[in-house]
């Protein structure tokens, strides 16, 4: 009676999973861990409803995946068997994200800049330089404290960037960790700057740097990898962990992404026999044109697109768990994209080919699907029969003409 979770990808190499499950409302801990072979995780746990847990992957010594909260409705539980699986895609970026050092100062947060502390002023940041030192980021400048007793001050202070790690926050994907740091008085003499001054200037300091630059790099962050998965019609957030962040003088910030899918939020017609189980990007452009081009303009169209999406759970679910039939239902897409021209898809015409390769499919969908889906099957059919050998922007347009 295991918990598996398949993951399709080519990122991982040498990777273990560990599954975790809540003990209290704040506390989590690991129950197994086991490692990924042939991309599946196989957990000798036992679920039973209702159950909280998350996992996390390991690959070559770097955390590369982590799921945050979960419940059994990430997956498939069969209840007669006590097994339940889940299927995750898990992406790496093409390329790596850069932050050249000369974009430093385009993230840091805007001077002069006063602060307050409890609605009174208390430092006013004047000047700030950014660089990079080594394997991490300096920032250097001067300022005043507003209150008595220190008047113009300079700072220094240094940090890195590196991974989140949290297992429950996984929306947090960087963290800004302090190196070093250093407040000096600008005036002649000693002891005009105490520690309660240093003190609050720094948290100044490193709150303001850290959530500026953790802000700007999680945005870029999370919109590289949303334009990665941005053709699968994704239906959920998409879960990112960094695999390493780098810092170096010569090429800036370098960050390695990788998103986490679970496939159930996926449109339908994304999914395919193909290796990664996710049908190509140009493919799935062709069908979006089809969706905007032809579906969108009339009501027709819309009231099927409207039910495609009332069963798109119930779809994938099938799909990800019967092999043949979403082998039929790849067979159907290929054949039907044949047919049209991504340019001018209301141009094209329905094959018969296309139309007996759908008629496979809907048989086939009713011997595994509700009693809804299956009807939904048989009505596309009807409707689909009067786009055979015609153009179907021209018959979805007389669709809506009256009668």
């Amino acid at each position: 009676m295991p918990m598996k979770f398949t993951f399709l990808t080519d990122a991982l190499m040498d990777a273990r999973a560990t599954l975790y499950m809540r003990q209290s409302l704040i506390t989590w801990y690991p129950v197994a861990q086991v490692p990924v072979q042939n991309l599946s995780a196989t957990f000798p746990i036992n679920p039973t409803s209702p159950m909280t847990f998350a996992f996390t992957i390991e690959d070559m010594g770097d955390m590369v995946a982590r799921s945050g909260r979960l419940d059994l409705s990430a997956g498939e539980w069969d209840q007669a068997s006590g097994t339940f699986t889940a299927t995750y895609y898990l992406q790496e970026t093409e390329d790596p994200m850069t932050i050249a050092p000369s974009e430093l100062d385009e993230m840091a947060p805007s001077v002069p800049q006063t602060f307050d502390d409890g609605g009174s002023p208390v430092f006013r940041m004047d000047r700030l330089d950014l660089n990079i030192k080594g394997n991490v980021i300096s920032a250097e400048g001067d300022g005043e404290y507003l209150r008595r007793g220190a008047g113009p001050l300079t700072f220094v202070y240094e940090f890195r960037l590196k991974p989140s790690r949290g297992l429950l926050r996984v929306e947090r994907v960087i963290d800004v960790e302090t190196v070093y740091s250093r407040v000096r008085s600008a005036r002649t003499g000693f002891g005009r700057i105490t520690n309660p001054i240093i003190n609050l200037v720094l948290r100044f300091l490193r709150d303001s740097l850290s959530d500026t630059f953790r802000d700007s790099i999680q945005a870029a962050i999370d919109e590289t990898v949303a334009e990665e998965m941005a053709e699968f019609d994704v239906g959920a957030p998409i879960t990112v962990t960094l695999r390493a962040v780098e810092i170096t003088e010569s090429d800036g910030v370098t960050i390695w992404p990788l998103g986490l899918l679970n496939l159930q939020s996926v449109c339908p017609s994304s999914l395919s026999t193909q290796t990664n189980q996710l049908r190509s990007k140009s493919q799935v452009r062709a069908l979006a044109r089809m969706r905007d081009r032809v579906l969108t303009k009339s009501s027709k169209g819309r009231e099927l697109l409207d039910l495609f999406e009332r069963h798109r759970g119930e779809l994938t679910r099938l799909l990800l768990t019967h092999p043949q039939l979403l082998k039929q239902f790849d067979q159907t897409i290929n054949t039907g994209l044949n047919d049209f021209s991504i340019h001018t898809p209301e141009a094209g015409t329905l094959s018969k080919e296309t139309h007996t390769e759908a008629a496979r499919f809907v048989r086939m969908l009713k011997e595994v699907g509700s009693f809804e889906l299956a009807q939904l099957g048989d009505d596309l059919l009807r409707d689909t029969r009067a786009l055979v050998d015609r153009p179907v922007g021209q018959v979805f347009r007389r669709w809506d003409e009256p009668r």
